[in-house]
């Protein structure tokens, strides 16, 4: 195991109090500490169990090693206040000993009562320190933490590097004695080109070892789309709410192009953030080259939707027809009437052999008022691919329940998607009733609901596959997704009014897009139909888009996702969510090497 460099400011500090008893500072020594190693930094080594130490460099024999106690990595207290120069204190009347940590905070260890004591504050002795063979141990996080060293440890060889850097003359606050913390930085080159990523180097401190919580920027940008001349000022707070003195530097934007305003945030800008749609960003997409892909053949599976009557009135069947083999089911209904409702997909075997459906996955949102987020969080759900596997065997004649929502009360709304296959031919019907124990009955009434303008019916497909090949894609294009163009609508079927239909919005398919060959390329999303909020999946990675509120034509890209170069391929996964408009353009944008 190897653990990260960190801090500490005054583990050693308790610990080393307890060398009271160990030949400690007597309190004559008080207020002149050892400055041998003030102003420099200060390394010592450390092996479990071994009495051989060094500083510096230079070997140094223990009174007792470091060692490991409880899982948990000690070490000699002493040792370590004599290499950094802290000074501890022993009081002969009160049998404590204290310490006086620069910046006025003190510590108290009462060796009889086992406690030691931070500004007042109880730390319990066994968390912190040990006594072994009259030597006095500290817990190394701890003292490290509490003095502002820095330590680190190697498994292999069992080996303790601490280093402790003192830092004279430092600002302190007057209020409170405790030193300000210092703001600092760097540029990691001379100059930056218009467009080109401006990257610094924090080399801010804070002499007390409290730790920098906050870092205050004015001046300062990802990048600079205007040459000249701009300052960059940095301000640090530290855990006690010190603040530093301003720092700053001058930067410089020579007037030589690395990427445009628009182009920069394709190569730069955070995953999940929209590029805003500025007039400049308008006119670019909208002169982005379409690519269309190869349409794939896709499996035989069957897709029965339920979405008209979309705002449900009456009791009676929404949608019913019937299915063998595999099939999907999708459903989007509200529930307009003044009266609670239940929504529920019923299974009728019309033959004479048992049928039995097995359901391989599922989306569903349960009643809730949110009619733009009902299909998006079923999508959401459905793309998961959580493992689901539910069978129901209907015998010859009967009907059965298959799936039913929760209550539904009046402008609620759900949605559902199933993907199922079955051993033989069943009747599938989706039906609402004001009743939960009324369902059968609705089956066997068979009042068939009206049309009201919304989608119904069953259509050949359920998923749509297209591949793209982008190897010689130099130039940013887009995909157009469910224009019903470019793009056809899935045809199919409405068995209760005896026509063909058409799918507008492809609402219940499965998009997935192969795009080989992406190289570098920033992938993203625009609106083009009205509000959407939908989600995508990337190479099996879920993408929120966008993470939160809805997203319209106005707003500009939407960033899925960015490539690397070493991808071969990228898998992009979506279907329809109900209640968001359509079509969408997925754009793919090549970012070119330098």
């Amino acid at each position: 195991m190897s653990w990260s460099w960190k801090r500490n400011i005054a583990a050693v500090l308790a610990a080393v109090l307890m060398m009271s008893a160990l030949g400690i500072l007597p309190a004559a020594a008080a207020g002149s500490p050892n400055n041998s190693v003030g102003g420099t930094t200060v390394q010592v080594a450390l092996y479990l169990d071994s009495k051989q130490a060094l500083l510096n460099g230079e070997p140094v024999d223990l009174a007792y090693p470091a060692t490991s106690i409880d899982g948990r990595t000690f070490l000699p207290a002493k040792f370590l206040g004599d290499s950094f120069g802290f000074p501890v204190i022993w009081h002969e009347a009160t049998q404590t000993i204290e310490m006086q940590l620069p910046g006025g905070s003190t510590v108290l260890l009462d060796q009889k009562a086992g406690t030691a004591y931070l500004n007042g504050a109880f730390l319990p002795w066994d968390s912190v320190a040990a006594i072994k063979e009259g030597t006095l141990l500290v817990q190394m996080s701890w003292i490290c933490d509490l003095i502002g060293a820095q330590y680190s440890y190697d498994s292999n060889i069992r080996k303790i590097e601490v280093t402790f850097l003192r830092l004279p003359g430092s600002i302190y606050n007057t209020q409170t004695g405790n030193s300000l913390p210092t703001a600092k930085f760097a540029f990691t080159k001379p100059s930056y080109r218009l467009g080109e990523p401006v990257e610094t180097v924090d080399l801010s401190y804070d002499a007390d070892g409290d730790g920098l919580v906050k870092y205050e920027w004015s001046g300062k940008q990802a990048a600079y789309f205007r040459p000249g001349e701009y300052e960059v000022t940095l301000r640090v707070t530290d855990s006690q709410g010190n603040v530093s003195p301003p720092y700053t530097r001058k930067l410089k934007i020579d007037d030589i192009p690395y990427l445009t305003e628009e182009e920069y945030p394709f190569y730069y800008g955070k995953i999940g953030s929209i590029v805003p749609m500025s007039g400049a960003l308008r006119s670019y997409v909208s002169r982005m080259p379409r690519v269309d892909g190869e349409t794939l053949p896709v499996e035989d599976r069957k897709l029965l939707v339920s979405d008209s009557p979309e705002t449900i009135t009456e009791e009676g069947v929404l949608y019913r027809d019937t299915i063998q083999g595999k099939a999907r089911i999708y459903a989007h209904h509200l529930n307009g009437t003044d009266e609670p409702i239940t929504v529920a997909v019923m299974l009728t075997n019309p033959g004479r052999d048992p049928v039995t459906l097995r359901a391989t996955n599922k989306g569903e949102v349960y009643p809730n008022l949110y009619a733009h987020l009902i299909g998006y969080q079923a999508a959401v759900d459905f793309l998961l691919r959580d493992p689901f596997n539910k069978t129901v065997t209907v015998p010859p004649g009967e009907t059965r329940l298959f799936m039913q929502m929760p209550t539904m009360y009046p402008y609620q709304g759900i949605n559902m998607i199933y993907d199922v296959e079955t051993d033989g031919r069943l009747q599938v019907s989706v039906v609402a009733s004001h009743r939960s124990d009324g369902l059968n009955e609705v089956v066997q009434r068979g009042r068939e609901l009206p049309y009201n303008g919304h989608v119904r019916g069953t259509f050949v497909q359920s998923d749509v596959i297209k591949r793209v090949n982008a190897a010689t894609m130099r130039e940013p294009h887009h995909m157009l997704i469910a224009d019903g163009t470019t793009d056809p609508y899935v045809q199919g079927y409405d068995v209760f009014r005896g026509e063909s239909v058409t799918n507008k919005g492809n609402y219940g398919v499965t998009y997935k897009v192969h795009i080989d060959n992406p190289g570098e390329m920033a992938l993203g999303i625009v609106a083009r139909g009205g509000l959407f909020k939908g989600v995508f999946k990337i190479n099996g990675k879920m993408v929120l888009a966008p993470q939160s509120g809805t997203l319209t034509a106005y707003d500009g890209v939407l960033l899925l996702h960015r490539t690397t170069g070493e991808e071969r391929s990228l898998e992009v996964e979506f279907i329809p969510p109900a209640g968001s408009a359509f079509p969408i353009s997925l754009v793919m944008y090549p970012l070119r090497k330098e």
